[in-house]
């Protein structure tokens, strides 16, 4: 299998494992805050944030030091397999003994012991890590996918369960951490690799050396996505955390659908790239690939978020619709900068990255102080407009690591970018001045509809050779579909 069918053939598993997934942890989320008081989503959400940065310094950068080796070293496997469950006990114990009780004290009352219970996640995921790595490695994202959508059903219907029986925050984070246990059983399962007890002072050195940095750049990361919710609800408390976690829920869930799958095969694909030569055009390919995939949905639900927030969590939660729109808005700028990090991983050029994520960062620090008086919907605003900024800072980088001049870039994702637009503005048409009167639900269908409908047909009429082209390597990636693609795109129209 040619190396564009392995990348491509990893993205699709990758968003089929994480849709399911994703799908299932948004349904228990949606019927947790119709039943639940902001308070309480306020309490689990800021628990679960904060495990979510924890995991970064879990894993300690070992999956991307794995994943780039020239050849799999079982040796050096094991001894990555027990520093994570070192770092992991180390974390635990940190998390449960000072973390959790200043939170109790500080944010809200009972989101100690629910930091705590989760807390065992640390323990659980790194588990796992290895044995993940070398799957991703493989690109066997199939068994990836079939593990992660069993795990996000099961543990799904038990959060759906709780929560109709009335156990609220713990709905939450007993799903939380049944998916993390089925997540390990099940990647377990899938790989064929076992630990073993070894030990390599030389492997720790090199792990320590070359993963520190790697560590650095994935907690900057995290911390980019995550200070929002972090400063919301230390400054704010837990109802104003609540909007902001309502708001962006489904901007995370199309992430995690759309955009990380393209990112983590990316990491496989560029490290094979860079073995022989520039990674320039892969770079260019994979945001196109994204671009033409992400926009219409990002904008598209940044168009129909009224109608959206008030089907899945009900009418007192219409302030989080304005914080979804901006949130998607988002990812028009952010497309070009997505896959940077795996670029820069797969070249070794961790501490250009980790300058790179500490300007992130700041300027989304500084993003959020000025949003921070004006509540939720002025800190995914103030988000909004520190992405645009920032695009001219990203080109910079880009030609400057990669060597990808600015206007090749451009270029590959205006067409989708402009479509994607003009499909937000139908889709507004339709449902605010054509349906004003119409039940929430079918104006919604209305708009997708009529969304779905602008979005090709604007790229077939504007932008007809760069949709042909797009076709057809898309053809190359999926030979199923090949003859079908050939079809709809004769040679005579390139």
């Amino acid at each position: 299998m040619s190396l564009k069918r392995e990348v491509a053939t990893g993205v699709v598993w990758s968003v089929i494992g994480n849709g399911a997934n994703n799908i299932i942890s948004f349904i228990v989320f949606a019927i947790i805050a119709n039943v639940v008081s902001p308070t309480i989503l306020g309490v689990a959400s800021f628990a679960i944030v904060l495990v979510e940065v924890g995991r970064m310094l879990n894993t300690a950068g070992i999956p991307e030091l794995l994943i780039q080796r020239p050849q799999w070293d079982d040796d050096y496997a094991t001894v990555a397999f027990w520093v994570n469950i070192t770092i992991a006990a180390m974390l635990t114990l940190v998390s449960c003994l000072a973390v959790a009780p200043i939170v109790d004290y500080a944010f809200a009352s009972g989101s100690g012991i629910a930091l705590i219970v989760l807390s065992a996640c640390f323990l659980i995921d790194a588990v796992r890590v290895v044995q993940e790595a070398k799957l991703r490695r493989e690109f066997n994202y199939r068994s990836l996918a079939v593990r992660g959508s069993i795990a996000g059903v099961l543990s799904g219907l038990l959060g759906v369960a709780m929560a109709l029986t009335g156990h609220g925050l713990w709905a939450l984070i007993t799903q939380r951490l049944l998916h993390s246990m089925l997540m390990t059983a099940l990647t377990w399962y899938a790989s064929d690799w076992r630990p073993r007890f070894f030990w390599s002072t030389r492997d720790l050195g090199q792990m320590l050396s070359n993963g520190s940095r790697l560590l650095a750049v994935g907690l900057m990361s995290t911390l980019s996505v995550r200070l929002p919710d972090l400063l919301l609800g230390a400054v704010l408390g837990p109802v104003a955390l609540a909007i902001f976690r309502v708001g962006s829920r489904g901007y995370d869930s199309l992430i995690q659908l759309i955009v990380y799958p393209v990112a983590n095969a990316s990491i496989s694909g560029f490290s094979r790239v860079a073995a022989t030569g520039s990674i320039a055009s892969a770079y260019i390919r994979f945001t196109k690939f994204a671009a033409l995939l992400g926009y219409p949905v990002f904008f598209g639900a940044a168009a129909t978020a009224q109608q959206f927030v008030a089907i899945a969590f009900g009418e007192n939660w219409s302030d989080a619709s304005y914080v979804m729109s901006a949130m998607c808005m988002i990812v028009g700028p952010a497309t070009l900068g997505y896959m940077l990090r795996p670029a820069l991983t797969s070249l070794r050029r961790t501490g250009e990255l980790l300058r790179i994520n500490i300007f992130v960062v700041a300027t989304v620090a500084a993003a959020c102080l000025a949003g921070l008086p004006f509540g939720a919907v002025g800190m995914a605003v103030a988000l909004v407009i520190r992405a645009y900024f920032a695009v001219v800072f990203n080109l910079f980088i880009l030609r400057r690591e990669l060597g990808i001049a600015p206007k090749a870039l451009l270029q590959a994702v205006t067409p989708p970018f402009s479509a994607a637009i003009v499909m937000a503005a139908v889709s507004l048409v339709g449902g605010h001045m054509l349906v004003p009167h119409w039940p929430e639900g079918a104006r919604l269908v209305v708009m997708i509809v009529a969304g779905a409908i602008a979005y090709p047909l604007f790229l077939w009429l504007a932008w007809r050779k760069y949709l042909v082209l797009a076709l057809r390597e898309i053809g190359e990636m999926f030979p199923k579909a090949k003859n079908l693609l050939q079809r709809i795109t004769p040679q005579r129209d390139g």
